[in-house]
């Protein structure tokens, strides 16, 4: 039974790019063999070349890369190529048969002619994505990272890239010049959005363990130009233990991200894992104050304070954010969520007395003074500053409830 695969295997990530780098028209889908066992297939044509592999199993190269080294016991590969054939099938003992043609004629994998045409097909494995991972070890064991690193520039497209980047950060005894060297090249040279994401995200917690080599990759994940790319690794990051300098610029880079709801989403994720001191409290709601739609911004606010994670000194800082928010309804939300905690200082229940002052609907500024009544101390300065608020009230029955409250 043929099925069309959605690249949920390994090998899918990184062949993806053989409709660019071999032809117009690429597919890939599982299937079962002449032997009934299920094999994954790939089809490539550009008009003047076709290929098409059959394969099942793990299989390796040689460290010259001109050999099959091995395919686990039971495995294949099958290709073919403008009426050229290889096979290679490995018995249940890891022996290897091989069936080679060339048009129709039969070529042994012995003579010097079959050796050529087997080193052929396994250098268009290798583009195809083959072995990634014994590639780039055979390619570290060479000259390191850098030897890595210098391949893939060469490579064609993100997906193989992204795997050669994987594989190579897995390696976990790579210097920090190494890792920064890597997270450098994964800036400049990956340009989709979703590849750079998805490999950054996985190594968040292996760069920002490290600070030599944290401020390195939060450039690379700056350079993500998508939003909802960039909203996801951030979030994956504010997860990690992160030094109040690492936060700083998670916030910052936070900033630069355009959509209301990813930008909000990013926020939210720092509050809910990261403690704040002030200084980053303030850049947090100074990226706040930058959303634009009134749901998002009253709930970042809103978490920050449920969350208890606002310092006393960022308090005027969140009372300025809250009172530009757009909609009543949504600021006299934030005000009312303010009442629910602790507020110590007369002052600072004077300063959102008069912030109330900014919400425009009568009912919403009166309900949100009647919270504040059944909260704030018994004191006249406070008492005087929650009658001028109400004032400003402009419904009599509103007004009257607003005062009824104090008494």
């Amino acid at each position: 039974m043929k099925k069309i695969l959605f690249f949920t295997l390994a090998i899918a990530t990184a062949i993806m790019f053989a409709g660019c780098h071999f032809g117009n028209r690429f597919t890939m889908f599982e299937d079962d063999d002449d032997n009934g066992q299920n094999v994954s297939t790939m089809e490539v044509d550009n008009g003047d070349d076709y290929v098409k592999v059959k394969y099942a199993g793990d299989i390796a190269f040689t460290d010259d890369e001109t050999a099959i080294k091995s395919i686990s016991a039971g495995g294949c590969i099958k290709y073919w190529k403008n009426g050229r054939k290889f096979i290679a099938e490995s018995n249940k003992d890891g022996v290897i048969a091989y069936k080679l043609y060339d048009g129709s004629t039969n070529v042994s994998i012995n003579d010097e002619k079959g050796k050529k045409f087997a080193a052929v097909v396994i250098k268009d494995l290798i583009n195809l994505g083959f072995d990634a991972k014994g590639r780039v070890d055979r390619l570290y064991k060479k000259g390191g990272a850098s030897a890595v690193l210098n391949e893939i520039d060469f490579l064609k497209n993100d997906f193989t890239r992204s795997t050669y980047y994987e594989n190579l950060l897995n390696n976990k005894y790579l210097t920090p010049a190494e890792m920064n060297a890597t997270a450098l090249s994964i800036g400049q040279v990956l340009n989709g959005n979703y590849e750079k994401s998805q490999l950054l995200s996985k190594f968040a917690d292996y760069y920002m363990a490290n600070g030599q080599t944290s401020n390195a990759y939060l450039d690379a994940v700056n350079s993500i130009t998508g939003d909802y790319e960039k909203s996801g690794t951030l979030q994956a990051i504010a997860k990690q233990r992160l030094t109040r300098e690492q936060l700083g610029r998670v916030i910052n880079i936070a900033g630069t991200i355009d959509g209301d709801y990813e930008k909000a989403n990013v926020l939210k994720a720092i509050i809910t894992k990261v403690g704040l001191v002030t200084e980053n409290c303030d850049k947090l709601l100074d990226v706040a104050a930058s959303i634009s739609g009134d749901y998002e911004k009253a709930g970042v606010l809103n978490d920050l304070i449920e969350n208890d994670s606002l310092s006393d000194e960022s308090f005027g800082r969140l009372l300025f954010v809250t009172g530009h928010i757009g909609g009543d309804y949504e600021k006299a939300g934030v005000f009312k969520k303010i009442t629910e905690q602790s507020i110590t200082e007369p002052d600072q229940w004077v300063s959102l007395i008069k912030a109330t002052e900014s919400v425009n609907a009568a009912y919403e500024k009166s309900n949100t003074l009647i919270a504040i009544a059944q909260k704030m101390p018994k004191d006249e300065k406070i008492k005087s500053a929650y009658l001028e608020a109400a004032k400003t009230i402009n419904s009599d029955y509103e007004y009257t409830q607003a005062v009824k409250a104090t008494e």
